[in-house]
């Protein structure tokens, strides 16, 4: 398979994950009854577009990314809100502004927080999508929606991996013995005695199960490996199985840079895994990506660094779409008749599922214009509400979230710079499988 090939299926698979993304934004949205007037798959300008029940559904030329306008995301200003400002930075409400005289108000520019609630409230006038505005929606429903798209990353990160270990499966070392190598060199016969391998020596073959070592029980390679390390250049009795017949040998491990070696290799066989394993997998990428985010400054920090100085990056470090694209080719291209093309699909299906994991927690940030961001702001609308409820004071509706619009820049501005970073380092200073 090319190198080609494996950017080809992570960039369709990535495309796929943003697109089912959006969509888990849009079906519950549409559910509540809000109104959403676009669904588009990718940026830039719309190569093909459809208008289904008020919703223009659309793919666009850049094919890398995608989004939902759901309409009314901000609400109108409250009373006593400052809602301009002059070229002097004082500040005005609603209120104070109309007091002024048409000069003055000429003057007058609206605050970032204004722009947005006002560039909303143009868009709920001008669209003809039927429905209510998200921020009529109950506070419960907001979460859901902005909830729905997290949600589907998750459960495509589930099916990945799960197809991947339970499905394909991967090749793993049984106690069946592949090789036993005549000689601890490379050499096929062993001119001296000093140099033939034990496992050889003691008359153990290729097919020979081995059942126990040094009377320990060897149900895993792991076992046999530890029981040769713990015999050191002791003489252990071993067990094995050949034709179904059990036999019983002695070998003696000889140090070669003072590890204890017999000379043989295991046979492999594919493994697939049952409900358990894939649990376990999929909890441990869920904790691994959450670490990896939470530390994500230091990453970053640390991928800056390597891409001055020209040092090796890790293995684990955080990578971009353009890292993850070479990986992928990697994967595909990687030399060596023993990797199957089963063993090739169940990485690259890996990959992807870390990948929409990634997508899942990342987008659980409780910053705005993340959908965490909107997730706690609706949250902190459902406990704001039910708090008046309780002291019997009246509705204080919907949250104000366009007094966030300051920090979504700085949000937009840091993740621009990150995106920035990673590639440059992803082009430059590439991470490598190995």
């Amino acid at each position: 398979m090319s190198y080609a090939l494996g950017i080809v299926v992570m960039i369709v698979g990535l495309i796929v994950s943003v697109a089912l993304h959006e969509l888990g934004h849009l079906l519950p949205a549409k559910h509540f009854g809000a109104r959403v007037s676009r669904y588009m798959v990718g940026f830039g300008p719309t190569l093909w577009s459809r208008t289904y029940r008020g919703t223009e559904y659309g793919i666009k030329a850049i094919l890398l990314g995608g989004f939902v306008t759901i309409l009314g995301m901000y609400r109108k200003a409250s009373p006593g809100t400052v809602v301009y400002k002059d070229s002097t930075g004082k500040r005005y409400t609603q209120a104070e502004a109309d007091a002024l005289d048409a000069a003055e108000i000429e003057a007058l520019k609206p605050t970032m927080a204004q722009d947005a609630r006002l560039s909303a409230l143009e868009e709920l006038e001008q669209s003809r999508t039927p429905g209510v505005a998200f921020t009529e929606l109950a506070w419960w429903r907001k979460a859901i929606v902005m909830f729905g798209g997290p949600v589907v990353n998750l459960v495509l990160s589930v099916i990945c991996l799960g197809v991947a270990i339970g499905g394909i499966g991967y090749q793993q070392p049984t106690t069946t013995l592949a090789r036993v190598a005549p000689c601890l060199t490379e050499a096929t016969t062993c001119p001296e005695a000093e140099l033939t391998g034990p496992a050889h020596a003691a008359g153990l073959r290729p097919g020979d199960r081995v059942i126990a070592w040094a009377g320990h029980p060897t149900r895993t390679w792991d076992d046999v490996r530890e029981q040769i390390a713990a015999s050191g250049e002791t003489t252990s009795r071993v067990v094995i199985e050949r034709d179904g017949t059990q036999l019983e040998v002695t070998v003696t491990p000889r140090l070669v840079d003072g590890a204890p070696v017999v000379g043989v290799t295991s046979e492999l066989a594919r493994h697939r895994g049952g409900v358990g394993e894939i649990s376990s997998a999929v909890s441990q990428t869920f904790w691994g990506t959450a670490a990896v985010v939470v530390r994500l400054p230091q990453q970053v920090w640390g991928t800056v660094r390597d891409l001055v100085t020209g040092h090796e990056r890790d293995r684990a470090s955080v990578m971009s779409v353009v890292g993850v694209a070479r990986v992928s080719g990697e994967i595909t291209s990687a030399p060596g008749a023993a990797i199957t093309l089963g063993d090739r699909a169940a990485s690259l299906l890996s990959l992807m599922g870390s990948l929409n994991m990634a997508l899942f927690v990342f987008n659980l940030i409780p910053l705005l214009p993340l959908d965490g961001g909107h997730i706690v702001g609706a949250l902190y609308e459902g406990l704001r509400r039910g708090w008046a409820r309780v002291r019997g004071v009246s509705d204080p509706g919907a949250v104000d979230t366009a007094r966030m619009m300051p920090l979504v820049m700085v949000v937009w501005g840091l993740l621009i710079v990150m995106t920035l970073v990673l590639v440059a380092a992803d082009i430059v200073n590439p991470v490598h499988l190995g």
